[in-house]
Order: C-alpha cells, then structure tokens, then sequence
C-alpha cells in the first residue's frame, strides 16, 4: 500500500483557510508560509511532522488549542512510544537538538523548540487525544 504524502499547500486547501489564516495558526510570518508551499522551501521537520496531520480538522484543532503546548515535542515523541533517536530521526533533527529542545533547564534560556514546531506537534496531539 502506498502512503500519501501532504504537502503544506494540500494541507491548507483541505482546512479550507488562507495561507494568513495557516500563518497565524502556526505562529509564522505570511512570507513563511508562501515559502512553505512552494514544497522546496518546507523545513523537513515540518514537512515530517505534518503527515500526522492528514486527517485532521482544522475547526476541530482551532477548538482545542488552548491546551498547553509546553514541551510538545517530548510529550508527541512519548505519545508516539519513540525514543531520542526514533524521534530525531522521524522529524529529521539531531539527538542533541532534541535533547535541548526537551530539557526542562534550558527551555529557560530560550533554548525551546521553536515555535511553529511545538504548534504543529501540539495540534498532533490533539488530533489523536481528543
């Protein structure tokens, strides 16, 4: 069976909202988002992280996201069952990215993951917790 694969233009068109409306949701500037479609541009974290969100609905995601989304990455990469290196290797980053990105000591010295990528891991979670 062949695994489809969404790009972020596909993505929004199935929301059915603006590329300003998938900007502000994700925290990105317009001009990022414009990039992001042309599928070249699209940071492969991003590109990973959004095949979770394939059958989600935007409605239903813009409902929940009030939810805290403080260290989503370690709370995804838990839900998923995977370890540092599964995880890091799933969403294409390092192990020592990850790992500054989950530790609570550093999150304090700005070090947290940015933040399109705990929104995009929090909106994951909320697609399949709630």
């Amino acid at each position: 069976m062949k695994t489809e694969i969404i790009y972020v233009k596909d993505l929004r068109k199935k929301w059915g909202i603006s590329r300003k409306e998938f900007a502000e949701h994700f925290g990105i500037s317009y001009s990022t988002a414009s990039g992001w479609e042309t599928r070249n541009a699209t940071p492969l974290t991003v590109f990973y992280l959004i095949q979770y969100l394939k059958d989600a609905d935007f409605k239903e995601l813009k409902r929940l996201e009030q939810f805290n989304y403080e260290k989503a990455t370690w709370k995804l990469r838990k839900f998923l069952g995977m370890d540092l290196d599964e995880f890091a290797r799933e969403i294409d980053v390092t192990v020592k990215t990850l790992k500054r990105w989950e530790k609570p000591s550093l999150l304090a010295k700005g070090n947290a993951a940015p933040e399109h990528i705990n929104r995009i891991c929090r909106d994951i979670l909320n697609h399949y917790l709630y």
